[in-house]
């Protein structure tokens, strides 16, 4: 027994600790209104299995919650809600009717076909009724329940777009669809294994805030418009430097929205995160290659602005030469001056 509970506790900088936990750090993030978040690991294949087995996890919870007498007593609301909708649709039809008879010169009543094709129309529609107040309420069970889900509320998306959405990414999503099970639960992925169009489309959902979790490579944090509030920083890698870091800390926290953004570490160590945290920007020094054609060029534009008489130009590029400090060129150019 004792071996059997030590097999399931793995080193928190594990790839195990990270799978297993991430959807309670998800979860927390969500509880706490802190999405949308972007979850960030230099590995596709990482990126991947923590998009199946958050999928996988949520699929699992609903399939056991639709099997309660919780979810049977919501079902059956649901049922009575659909029953008093379809009344009234009658009795808003039967009502209208009443309304459109008329009588012809002899005193006979008719129907007027045009005015009842309305009718029915209008009640089918669930518009165009007096005094009757439609009922409040869900009237068909979702195929996905939004407790399963990371969708984010108020989302700024229209419905055609999803489902445009939704066709690209199961073409491309591979035979478990597994990006179209993701889709539906308010979940993306985005890394360069993907294609373009379906790339693409991730984007505008998560801008769009119906992904209100995006699992990503590097990729999205260079050059792509994509604000959350949160960034979840999921597991170390070799590739994780001061600089990457900083660009991916960036992403959180939304112009104009939020005063402050969020940052969580998961299977970092201690060590790596005060060095992440207190480490200087790096200092970016070019590695200009400077060979023999170059250099024939820019004396050429030193002698030819030297006999314009362009002294002041002349004065500035032969400081900006000298600031290469390359052996040669000091040399010659000072031989020159």
């Amino acid at each position: 027994m004792e071996d059997e509970t030590n097999a399931k506790v793995f080193f928190p900088t594990s790839r195990q600790f990270v799978l297993e936990h991430m959807v309670n750090v998800l979860r927390e993030l969500h509880h706490r209104e802190m999405g949308p978040v972007i979850v960030f690991s230099f590995e596709m294949e990482m990126c991947t299995d923590l998009l199946r087995a958050l999928v996988e996890r949520l699929e699992a919870a609903e399939a056991a919650y639709r099997t309660t007498d919780e979810f049977a007593s919501y079902a059956a609301t649901i049922a009575r809600n659909a029953a008093a909708a379809e009344a009234q649709r009658r009795q808003r039809l039967s009502t209208m009717k009443q309304k459109k008879l008329t009588k012809d010169e002899d005193g006979n009543v008719t129907r007027n076909e045009r005015d009842m094709d309305m009718a029915e129309d209008a009640a089918g529609a669930g518009g165009g009724g007096e005094g009757i107040a439609l009922i409040e309420g869900e009237t068909v069970v979702p195929e996905v329940l939004p407790e399963f889900t990371f969708v984010v509320p108020n989302r700024a998306i229209d419905v055609e777009v999803v489902q445009r959405a939704l066709q690209d990414c199961e073409e491309g999503g591979g035979g478990d669809n597994l990006l179209g099970r993701a889709i539906r639960r308010g979940l993306g992925l985005h890394h360069a294994g993907l294609k373009g169009k379906v790339r693409r489309q991730m984007e505008v959902l998560f801008r769009g805030r119906h992904c209100g979790v995006i699992f990503a490579t590097e990729t999205l944090a260079l050059g792509v418009h994509s604000p959350c509030r949160a960034v979840v920083l999921a597991g170390d890698h070799v590739r994780l430097n001061t600089t990457q870091f900083r660009q991916m800390m960036g992403r959180a926290g939304r112009r104009g929205l939020d005063f402050l953004g969020h940052l969580v570490f998961l299977g970092i160590s201690m060590k790596k995160i005060t060095r992440l945290m207190t480490s200087g920007e790096t200092i970016i020094k070019g590695n200009v290659q400077v060979d023999a054609l170059t250099q024939l060029r820019v004396l050429q534009l030193h002698d030819y602005l030297q006999h314009r008489g362009r002294d002041a130009k002349q004065s500035d590029i032969i400081r900006r030469l000298l600031s290469l400090h390359n052996p040669d060129w000091e040399s010659h150019i000072t031989s020159m001056v």
